[in-house]
Formats: structure tokens, C-alpha cells, sequence
């Protein structure tokens, strides 16, 4: 797609270091690709600058603009191999409950199953998996309590008893836990708008300056998250057009590096 829009793409390649231009020359953005005969390099040229590396936050970093978000939770998550219908959560004795979920199919949603500090997901994957996040305040719930596969088990079934005799049983696919996910940036645009850095952000995609310039919860990375980056996207779209449009963009140069 991006190819049919007159982008070139370059895949199984991996940046390992930026170099940014100042006084009006390129920045310079190192790539590196591993073969069967050992690694290439190739060294591009762009008078535009974003950043879209995720976690890594290259710019972010070589820039130390990195500022602490005050959010102070973490997360865990893995994956089970069945349906986790949540209908069968609840006692059929909950009449009301049950009879708000006409169709019986509540659990083809995401549902969010919260107590104080913290809040768990489940949500039904196209393999037949089921999704099982813990997301918690380090206030309320260090990470340490859920951090590896049998400290989850039993953090669940404290909090979530319910859902902890539902998979019990079950082996925990992929499992992940990262602490103290939330970061932000100390800014996300370059002041240089001639031609400068721009920062790519799970939370807002139009951001300036690192990798990922802010990222605050897991909530955004749904509808809401989606709806967020792509205004975003289209902010720093338009802004980049106005730019462009007031000046020849310079054109990108590359050379080979043994």
C-alpha cells in the first residue's frame, strides 16, 4: 500500500543509529540488514525526520527527552487456549445480569473486569485463544505480585477468584509483563519546522521526536487509541504538506557502507 502511494519500503532491516543534521543538512539514518554473508549498511539521507520505532524511542533517547509520566502502573498479560465466556462467570441466579446480554454473545467483546487499583481484560482472539491482562497500580498492586506465569495464577485468584478456577487448568501462551509501562516525552515536535524530527507515539502518532513519545495505558491501544493516532497522523500529515508545499523537498539520498 504504502508502495502504491509512491513510498519506498524496506524490509528486515534494522535502524542502529540517527544522525541529526544541523544548519539545513539531512539527517542521516543508519540501517543495517543481516544476510547469509554476513551484515550491509546503508546510510539514508531525509531533510524530514519520524520517528516510528515503538518502545525503542530512538530519538527519545538520543535526545534525552524522556520525562516521567507519574503513571505508575504495570501490566501483565498471556493467552489461553479456549473461550472464556464470561456469561459463565456469573451465577445464572443473576437474572438481570444475564438478560441485559439478549444474544448470548457478550463474551465476542472486550470486557473489563475491575476492582480497586487495578483492572483485568479478556478479550476473544481469531485463533481460538482468549487474551487475559492484569493491569494494576504499583500503589495497590506491585508487579512483582503478578510479574511471572504461577505469581499470576495467584494474584488472580485473590482478586479474580472466578476467573483464576476458570484456567486454573490451562497453560499460559506468550506470557508478558511490563513494569511501569506509562512514559511520556519533554517534547514531541521539533521547535525547527524547516525540515526537522518528527516523534511517532502509540498514543498519538503525530508526535516529534522519539519512537514513541508518549504512551500512558493500555485502554488507548483499543477504539479510543485508534481514534487518537489517527488524528493525530492526520495533524502531522497536514502539517507536513503546509511545509512541503512552501519549498522543493530535497531528495533522499542513500549510499552503500561495507
Amino acid at each position: 500500500m504504502v508502495e502504491e502511494a509512491g513510498a519506498s519500503l524496506l524490509e528486515g532491516r534494522s535502524v542502529f543509529r540517527v544522525e541529526l543534521g544541523e544548519g539545513g543538512a539531512d539527517h542521516l539514518v543508519h540501517v543495517g540488514q543481516r544476510a547469509e554473508n554476513g551484515e550491509s549498511s546503508v546510510v539514508l539521507g531525509a531533510r524530514w525526520l519520524i520517528d516510528a520505532s515503538g518502545r525503542r524511542r530512538l530519538l527519545q533517547q538520543k535526545l534525552g527527552l524522556t520525562e516521567d509520566s507519574g503513571h505508575r502502573h504495570s501490566a501483565a498479560w498471556f493467552r489461553v487456549e479456549r473461550r472464556l465466556d464470561v456469561a459463565e462467570l456469573v451465577p445464572e441466579s443473576e437474572h438481570r445480569w444475564h438478560a441485559r446480554d439478549v444474544d448470548g454473545r457478550r463474551w465476542l467483546s472486550t470486557n473489563h473486569l475491575c476492582g480497586k487499583g487495578y483492572w483485568v481484560w479478556l478479550i476473544p482472539l481469531s485463533t481460538g485463544y482468549h487474551s487475559i491482562g492484569i493491569v494494576a497500580g504499583e500503589e495497590h498492586h506491585p508487579s512483582a505480585q503478578f510479574a511471572r506465569p504461577e505469581s499470576a495464577l495467584a494474584w488472580l485468584k485473590i482478586h479474580e477468584p472466578v476467573v483464576y478456577e476458570y484456567i486454573r487448568d490451562t497453560d499460559l501462551t506468550d506470557f508478558m509483563c511490563l513494569r511501569r509501562y506509562a512514559y511520556t516525552s519533554k517534547q514531541a515536535f521539533s521547535a525547527d519546522l524547516t525540515g526537522s524530527t518528527f516523534q511517532n507515539t502509540t498514543l498519538s502518532r503525530a508526535d516529534l521526536r522519539t519512537a514513541q513519545g508518549a504512551y500512558l495505558d493500555p485502554r488507548t491501544n483499543k477504539v479510543k487509541g485508534a481514534k487518537i493516532g489517527a488524528e493525530s497522523a492526520a495533524l502531522l500529515a497536514a502539517s507536513f504538506g503546509m511545509k512541503v508545499a512552501s519549498y522543493d523537498a530535497a531528495p533522499t539520498r542513500a549510499r552503500r557502507a561495507r
